[in-house]
This record gives C-alpha cells, sequence and structure tokens, in this order.
C-alpha cells in the first residue's frame, strides 16, 4: 500500500468526464473564423484534447457575422474626412480661413499713414535736385544754405510736435489731421513756386510744422483705433509709409538728372498726399479714446462696436473709461525730468536725434 506522499505524487488517471473551462470568447475572438478557432484550440496544452466534444462543438458552431463599422457622424460626412484622422471642420486656428479681422479698422488706419509717406518723401525729395535748385535760386556753392534748405523742415518739425498735444485735445485726431495737412499742402505750393531762398526756406518751415503734428499724431491715432489683436501689425504702417515716401521721392527724382526744372513738378506732387489726407479723414473715425474724453461715450461705443470685435466691446469700453478717469492732465514738462521718466526719455531723445540727423545726412549721398 502506498504512502500518503506516494499517492499524492502519483499522476491523477485520464478520465473522459474531466472538463476544463472554455476561455470566455471576447468580440475579437468571435469575429475569427471557425478553422482558425479550432486551430488555435489543437495548439493549447494536452488538457484540452481531453475534451474533444468542446472541438467538435467549434467546429459546427458557424462564426457570427462581423460587427458593421458605426456610421460617420454628421460633421466628418459633410468635411468629407474620418474624424478619427484627425479632419473635421472645426473652427479655431487651425480650422482654415483667413483671421480678417483687421479689414474693419485699415481703411482708417491707412489714411492716417499717408501722413507718414510725406514724412518720408519730404526727407528724400531734395536728394536729387539740390544742385538745380541752388543753381536757379543763387546760392549755387555754399553748402551751408543747401544743407539749410534740406534740413529746415526739421526745425519746424521741433515747433510742429510741441503744439500737437493742444490741438489734439481741443479737435480730437480726425479733425487736427484735416487742419494739418494744411500747412502741408501750402509749404509744397510755395516751395514749388519759389524764386529766392526766402520763399524756399518759408515754405519748407512749413511743411515741417505739419509733419511734426503728424509724427506725433498718427501712431497714437492708430493705437486708439485700431484693435487690441492687431494693434502692433497696423501700427508698423507708420515706418513703411515712412520708407514708401523715400523710395518715392527717390524714384521720382529721376528725372532731374535730365531736366534742370523738374525739381517743381516733384514738389508739387507732395500737394497730392495733403489732398487725400483731407478728403479721406473725413469719411475716418474718431478716437474713442478722445469721444470719451470729451463725455461723447454713446459715439465711443459706436466706434468701437463698428471697428472691434463684438466680444471685446464691454472690456473696451471699460478700460477706456478706466483710462479717461484716471488722466491726469496736469502734467509738466519737468516731469520727464524725474523717475520713472528721465531714462527713457534720454534714450528716446538720443535715438530720435540720431535718427533725424542720419534722414537729413541721406540726402547728400
Amino acid at each position: 500500500m502506498p504512502t500518503p506522499l506516494a499517492a499524492a505524487l502519483l499522476p491523477l488517471p485520464a478520465s473522459p468526464a474531466l472538463h476544463f473551462p472554455r476561455p470566455r470568447p471576447g468580440p475579437s475572438w468571435r469575429a475569427r473564423p471557425a478553422v482558425v478557432r479550432a486551430a488555435a484550440l489543437r495548439a493549447l496544452p494536452r488538457r484540452l484534447e481531453l475534451c474533444p466534444p468542446c472541438l467538435a462543438a467549434v467546429e459546427s458552431n458557424p462564426a457570427p457575422p462581423p460587427l458593421a463599422p458605426p456610421p460617420p457622424d454628421e460633421a466628418s460626412a459633410g468635411s468629407g474626412l474620418d474624424a478619427r484622422a484627425g479632419g473635421g471642420g472645426g473652427g479655431g486656428d487651425g480650422g482654415g480661413g483667413a483671421d480678417l479681422g483687421w479689414l474693419r479698422a485699415f481703411p482708417h488706419v491707412f489714411t492716417a499713414s499717408m501722413a507718414n509717406f510725406l514724412f518720408g518723401y519730404h526727407i528724400g525729395v531734395m536728394n536729387g535736385p539740390i544742385e538745380d535748385i541752388a543753381t536757379q535760386l543763387g546760392f549755387q556753392g555754399n553748402p551751408f544754405l543747401q544743407g539749410l534748405v534740406v534740413s529746415i523742415f526739421i526745425v519746424g518739425a521741433f515747433f510742429g510736435s510741441l503744439g500737437s498735444s493742444a490741438l489734439v485735445d481741443k479737435f480730437g485726431c480726425k479733425r487736427t489731421l484735416q487742419i494739418d495737412s494744411i500747412p502741408l499742402i501750402i509749404g509744397a505750393l510755395l516751395s514749388a513756386q519759389a524764386d529766392s531762398l526766402d520763399e524756399m526756406l518759408l515754405g519748407r518751415f512749413l511743411v515741417g510744422i505739419g509733419i511734426g503734428v503728424n509724427t506725433v499724431l498718427v501712431p497714437i491715432y492708430i493705437s486708439e483705433v485700431a484693435p487690441t489683436k492687431y494693434r502692433g501689425t497696423l501700427g508698423t504702417l507708420c515706418q513703411i509709409g515712412t520708407c514708401l515716401g523715400i523710395i518715392a521721392a527717390l524714384s521720382l527724382g529721376i528725372p532731374s538728372e535730365s531736366d534742370p526744372h523738374w525739381w517743381r513738378t516733384m514738389l508739387y506732387a507732395a500737394c497730392v498726399p495733403g489732398i487725400l489726407i483731407v478728403a479721406g479723414m473725413q469719411f475716418a473715425v474718431e478716437s474713442p479714446r478722445w469721444l470719451a474724453k470729451v463725455g461723447r461715450f454713446d459715439d465711443a461705443r459706436k466706434v468701437v462696436e463698428s471697428l472691434w470685435e463684438p466680444s471685446e466691446v464691454e472690456k473696451s469700453m471699460e478700460e477706456i473709461k478706466a483710462v479717461v478717469l484716471n488722466d491726469d492732465s496736469r502734467g509738466s514738462w519737468s516731469d520727464l525730468l524725474v523717475e520713472p521718466h528721465n531714462r527713457e526719455c534720454m534714450f528716446g531723445c538720443a535715438y530720435v536725434h540720431a535718427w533725424l540727423l542720419d534722414c537729413t545726412a541721406c540726402t547728400f549721398v
């Protein structure tokens, strides 16, 4: 008689009644053909061979039909893209379609930036014909007077910039741009018809006064009219206008090499942008900040609603009201000499001085 330990080690006799639980098939299991499932069962360990009825049942049962793919949703069907592939015609930045929100403010900003075009034009207008002007007006061979004719409009710009803030506070940006175009037109006409050095200097000085007001006013107008999202982009039109004006003046001065009287045509042409500014600003909007400053909040809201996104109207109006209520107009020039403005004022003046010297010197290159 075997001991209990030996009996425990003896192998169990094979019995056809011994059954093991059948693995529960999942969706992928049901989707396999019957032949594949039978071959998989035969490859299992020996214990499954003890159950021939199970194999026969698997081979005799037909495979269930495959699951039908889910119907595409309306969004993916309308766009012609599979939603699982990341297509879709959704909105947002990746949904296609250019961002054209800046177009509503562009005509107003473009009209104002023509003043910077005039600035660049008057910088370069004397480059080519200065020798012909000196010959006809009687100061040829005098480099000091030639330099004075070129740079006198910068002196006028200095005085014009000093009075720009008072004009804007009284008339607003829109009307100031129109009023400021008057010395630009008169100065260009007087310079074009000049028969003496004094007339030329007076015309150039008047042009400089208009330029000085515009160089301060145009960036302010653009920053207050352009939506916050596009303010930096539209603000570049100031510098672009100045560069295009210089290019236009140098290009228009090419015929002066063969025509000694061509400089008068060039100065007459400077009247055209001034006239366009007067006419164009008649249809432009007023600065909403200035409208709120003078108490015209309804008009300021209409301007913001016409140019800015609807979602920004309320927030923008609250910011404009807060700025107007906290505006301290009792500042003085001496504030530029104390902290925290003195350092910014010093660097800003040095930059403008170097830039103006460079613009003036380009006329002698």
